[in-house]
């Protein structure tokens, strides 16, 4: 792979990035993980830090750091605040603040992020964008994968639509159209009785004398 001589992708050992994103394998101490026998296929959310050492097809949606073991495989867009892969990746990369490729890591696809990192012994087949814009990057990352940020599609599931908020008003409105309508025909009612009552005590009236 051919890199211009701005490109700042570090691809020696011993990166000057902070210790467990280079040089060291990653554990899965603090962080959850999906084990070695494990198959996801569909859409993963999370939002704390994640260790892959299964399988994941489809579509990851991160908040913190995901990480690829040596021992993972992903099919699937990845998009998380740093990702570390260690293992196998067919499937764009997004990192809204870097992504780094180590020296057992295999990538094929682009990858979109403020920082990237591929050390020397990765295999990399694909473009990287270096976009400074993290929200840039955010919005192709939904544009790609169709998908709406898990945050927002949480809180509009919370919220009562337009349409919903419609429908009990007008419930409303006909809950209190049939009680002005009763009301109505009591006083119709009481109305009838009454003159009812009326021509009653005429009739008795004129035949009593």
């Amino acid at each position: 792979m051919k890199e211009s001589p701005d490109t700042q992708t570090p691809t020696k050992k011993g990166s000057s990035w902070s210790p467990g994103m280079d040089s060291k394998p990653a554990t899965a101490t603090d962080r959850s993980l999906i084990g070695p026998t494990v198959v996801i296929k569909g859409e993963l959310l999370a939002e704390e830090d994640l260790m892959i050492m299964g399988r994941v097809e489809g579509c990851i949606d991160h908040s913190q750091t995901v990480t690829i073991h040596a021992q993972g495989s992903v099919a699937a867009e990845i998009k998380a605040k740093e990702v570390l892969i260690e293992g196998t990746v067919e499937g764009n990369v997004y990192g809204t603040r870097r992504v780094e490729i180590s020296k057992t890591g295999h990538v094929t696809g682009n990858v979109y992020a403020p920082k990237v990192g591929v050390l020397e012994g990765a295999t990399f087949k694909g473009s990287i964008d270096m976009d400074p814009d993290a929200e840039a990057i955010e919005r192709r990352f939904r544009e790609k994968s169709g998908i709406e940020n898990s945050f927002e599609k949480s809180a509009k599931a919370q919220k009562p639509s337009k349409s919903d908020r419609k429908v009990d008003s007008a419930a409303s409105k006909v809950e209190t159209g049939t009680s002005n309508n009763t009301t109505g025909e009591d006083n119709a009612e009481q109305a009838a009785e009454k003159e009812h009552s009326n021509t009653t005590s005429t009739t008795g009236s004129k035949y009593g004398h």
